[in-house]
């Protein structure tokens, strides 16, 4: 037996076409209403854009990752930073102590040891310097405080200075600022600025027992040479931080680009939304219109 399939009449077409319209308004006013374009993964599937979707957010959650990272050991940095400009400071007041002691008028009445061991007791508070726990002048050893006993001379046999007063790690510390750079930032309080810093009060205080202008005069020449050198690391540092800073600019930068993108894929087009609400509206309003023109129509046929 053949079974009819029987057409839509026109008025359940002009129905139906009203009911897609008015399930697509009711689609586009939850759009503007929740500024959301999907309102659940199966909204991204059905549109083909969940691999996108899962994609940039992946792309964020790492710039994320990366921008707190580096801004965590720039933070450092500029601690350190701040240490050895401290230090240089220690520095070149010493070396106006010692100028006065080798001065033959003044020499005897400065009190070059009593100066000498209060800045040694600073130095080692500066390069025991802790951050949220950490040691920063430590290396990758940064729960072990780097230096120690800095009151006992580090001038060896041949009066050179030595790191002898340093307990921590020798490998400087890393940070992975991008997914193709490593920035090694760290200072060890066993460099060799230090260490003349260091060494160059001791060979005061060594002078000043004494009373030897030679050995004073070593002391002086080291510091000066210390001075150098603190500036050169002071450089360094900062040129380690800018190159961390910059990736972190990109990364927020590139952020920003991702986030417009992932914006047009998950956010709704308010204004957009808007105009095809209403064109949907105009739309259901025109199908009923007609809709109940047809049936007055079929009404009069069937009266007559």
């Amino acid at each position: 037996m053949a079974v009819e399939i029987q057409s839509p009449t026109r008025t359940q077409t002009i129905i139906n076409y009203a009911s897609r319209s008015s399930d697509d308004l009711s689609d586009v006013s939850i759009q503007i209403a929740t500024g959301n374009k999907y309102q659940d993964f199966k909204g991204f599937a059905s549109a083909g854009a969940t691999e996108s979707y899962l994609s940039l957010r992946s792309e964020i959650d790492d710039r994320d990752t990366y921008i707190g990272t580096n801004v965590i050991v720039s933070a450092r940095v500029r601690t350190m930073e701040s240490s050895v400009e401290q230090l240089q400071d220690i520095a070149a007041g010493f070396i106006q102590v010692v100028v006065q002691r080798i001065n033959g008028a003044t020499g005897t009445d400065v009190p070059l040891t009593s100066e000498a061991l209060s800045n040694l007791d600073r130095i080692q508070g500066i390069l025991n310097i802790r951050s949220n726990g950490i040691y920063l002048f430590a290396g990758t050893a940064t729960n072990t405080a780097p230096v120690s006993n800095i009151t006992s001379s580090n001038i060896n046999g041949q009066g050179e200075s030595v790191s002898s007063y340093y307990d921590a790690s020798d490998t400087k510390p890393t940070v992975k600022a991008s997914s193709s750079q490593n920035i090694e930032y760290g200072i060890l309080a066993s460099d060799e600025a230090f260490q003349e810093l260091i060494g160059a009060i001791h060979l005061a205080i060594s002078g000043d027992a004494a009373d030897d202008y030679t050995i004073l005069g070593k002391a002086m020449t080291m510091m000066n040479s210390a001075v150098d050198k603190l500036a050169t690391v002071r450089a360094t540092a900062i040129t380690s931080r800018n190159a961390i800073e910059d990736e972190t600019l990109t990364h927020r930068s590139v952020k920003l680009l991702i986030f417009e993108n992932l914006t047009n894929i998950a956010d709704t087009d308010i204004v957009e939304a808007t105009t095809i609400a209403k064109e949907l509206e105009a739309q259901i309003t025109a199908d009923y219109m007609i809709y109940n023109i047809l049936i007055k129509l079929q009404l009069s046929s069937f009266i007559r």
